[in-house]
Parts: C-alpha cells; sequence; structure tokens
C-alpha cells in the first residue's frame, strides 16, 4: 500500500485541496505535500486524524490499493467544473473502477472488455446512421425498443458508474477507458429513468464519435431510443392529434420521455406544429412522467459470486460494495 497515493486519493474524493486538509490537521500544506510524494512517511496517530479529516475509516484507507488507472478521460461539461471538482469526480469513479476489478480478482472471473471499436469515426452527417451504428456497437437490431440500457452496457464491457455530486456542482457525464480493458460511463446519481438512458446514449455517442464536443447530439439520441418504424408503427404514419395516454403507452414501452415521443412525430411529420404545440401545454401530463432509474448490477453480481464460492467473506463483500459500518 502507497500512503501517500492513498491520503491523494482520498483528498481528492472529498474535493480538499492540500491547504484545507493541512488546515483541518493543524499543519502546513507542505507537510501534505510531503506525505503525497512519498517524500516523509505519517505516523499511524497523523494517518487517523487525516482518515478522520476525510471522514473515512481507516480500515477503508488502509483498503484502497490503486491499480486500476484511467485514460482518454472526458467530462461532458468540463469547463462548468473547477479543476477540485473533476479531481473529486474523478477519484469516485477511479475508486468505484478499483473495487470492480478488485471483486472480479475475488470472483476469479475476468472483468469484460468493452466491446467498442477500437477507434472512433467521423460523426456521419446523417443521424439514422449514426443512431444505427451505435446501435450495431452494443449488438441491438436497427430497430426495437432498448431494454435495460445500463445492462446492455455492462454486457458491453462498459461498467456503468453513479456518481453523487454535492450540491450545486453541475456535474453531468463523464466516460473513460481503464487500463484494465474496461470502459466507464459515469453519469449523476440525480438522472430519473428518463435522463439516465438519455445521458448513457448521449455518453456513448462521444466514445464512438470524433469531435463531439460542439455538437448537439439529441436528434442522433432521440433516434437511437425511437426509430422511426418504430414510432410509425405505434402511432401510424398520419394523425391529426395524439391522445397522452398512448404516448405513455410508448413512454413506457421506450425508457423516454413523452417530449421525445411528440418531437419524433412532428419530426417525422405524422402531427402537424400545431398538434405538438398543443401537447406541450398539456405540461401536467408530460412533466408529470417518471422513469424508475436504471441500477447498475455487474460489480454486485462478482460480489455475491465470491461470496457464495467462499472466497471472500461478509466483511470484504461490504469492503467491496463500498458499505462500510
Amino acid at each position: 500500500m502507497n500512503i501517500g497515493r492513498n491520503i491523494l486519493y482520498f483528498r481528492q474524493q472529498q474535493g480538499l485541496t492540500q491547504q484545507q486538509l493541512a488546515d483541518a490537521l493543524g499543519i502546513n500544506k507542505m507537510a501534505i505535500s510531503n506525505y503525497e510524494k512519498g517524500k516523509r512517511q505519517p505516523s499511524i496517530e497523523t494517518v487517523k486524524a487525516i482518515c478522520k479529516a476525510l471522514d473515512i475509516s481507516l480500515m477503508q484507507f488502509m483498503a484502497y490499493s490503486e491499480g486500476v488507472e484511467l485514460s482518454a478521460g472526458h467530462f461532458q461539461n468540463a469547463d462548468l467544473l473547477t479543476t477540485v471538482q473533476k479531481e473529486s469526480i474523478e477519484a469516485q469513479i477511479r475508486y468505484a473502477a478499483q473495487r470492480y476489478y478488485d471483486a472480479c480478482l475475488c470472483a476469479n472471473a475476468p472483468c469484460d472488455r468493452c466491446n467498442l471499436p477500437a477507434e472512433k469515426i467521423a460523426l456521419p452527417e446523417d443521424s439514422v446512421a449514426a443512431a444505427e451504428y451505435m446501435r450495431s456497437t452494443i449488438g441491438l437490431p436497427k430497430s426495437g425498443p432498448v431494454g435495460n440500457l445500463t445492462h446492455i452496457l455492462e454486457n458491453n464491457g462498459i461498467m456503468v458508474v453513479l456518481v453523487s455530486p454535492p450540491k450545486r456542482e453541475k456535474f453531468r457525464e463523464y466516460s473513460a477507458i481503464s487500463n484494465k480493458g474496461f470502459a466507464i460511463i459515469a453519469i449523476s446519481s440525480c438522472y430519473d429513468g428518463v435522463q439516465q438512458r438519455y445521458a448513457l446514449v448521449y455518453e456513448l455517442a462521444s466514445m464512438l464519435f470524433h469531435d463531439t464536443d460542439n455538437v448537439d447530439l439529441g436528434d442522433i439520441v432521440s433516434r437511437f431510443l425511437l426509430p422511426t418504424s418504430d414510432l410509425c408503427r405505434e402511432i401510424g404514419e398520419k394523425r391529426k392529434h395524439l391522445s397522452f395516454a398512448e404516448i405513455r403507452y410508448i413512454c413506457e414501452e421506450y425508457g423516454i420521455s413523452p417530449q421525445m415521443v411528440a418531437k419524433r412525430a412532428e419530426q417525422e411529420h405524422i402531427i402537424s406544429h400545431s398538434a405538438y404545440q398543443q401537447l406541450l401545454r398539456q405540461k401536467s401530463e408530460m412533466q408529470g412522467f417518471v422513469l424508475p432509474q436504471e441500477r447498475p448490477t455487474r460489480l454486485e453480481q462478482m460480489v455475491q459470486r465470491a461470496l457464495a464460492d467462499g472466497e471472500i467473506n461478509e466483511a470484504r463483500a461490504a469492503e467491496l460494495l463500498n458499505q462500510w459500518q
């Protein structure tokens, strides 16, 4: 175990600067810097004090081992986050990835390798082509509802991490590649199910295509989740009006918002612009639809496998699941 790296990791995870941690301990900033760089070793009493200041247990501090590294890290809204905030978020994500990797080792199972193409391609000018390409990379047909997207991504070697950002922190999405072969998409845990699925598809696009930072990928995302052939099959090719009741059926089956259904119907000229505007005026119905969150389960599966096979005990399982007492 590298004590200096652990101090750095947990300090960043808590979103503290070296000065802030030093102030909490009543020591100077240079001491923290020396600890993190390995130039000095803190006493066990100092380590305990550091753990208290960082709101973690000594066991948690000692258990962390940095083996998983992330590369090609990408924040969707990087310009809205400070350096300290980015470091804190990446530390949370790296810790989750490390626990997943450790759980796989305990379960004597390989980590699922990312199935996405090794190289990004140019973003197609045609949104339909882009959406169909995205579907193909994760084993989906060109049309049809996308089931539990979180599980689909996990089964394609993409770990999904739900990040709990501090209040007023404007974190949205993040993606990266680990040195262990699996990729990572992290999104805010504050999202509801509709927002979550939209964010996952948006981030998947950024992992597949070049130069997406200044591009609105909304049209591609909506066509990925609700292809035109499905939309026409569900509501017909030409309608004067749509009821919220029939829109709701589509929302539940495809895991999307009523606004997306209405917009796609107007986009494909199934309904007129005035009919679309009429739907948007039904604010209580359109904004009241809530889809449950999808929950990542791959890490838990590995932990339960290791536990069932007697490879770990309950305490180690709780540690891997980050359920510290």
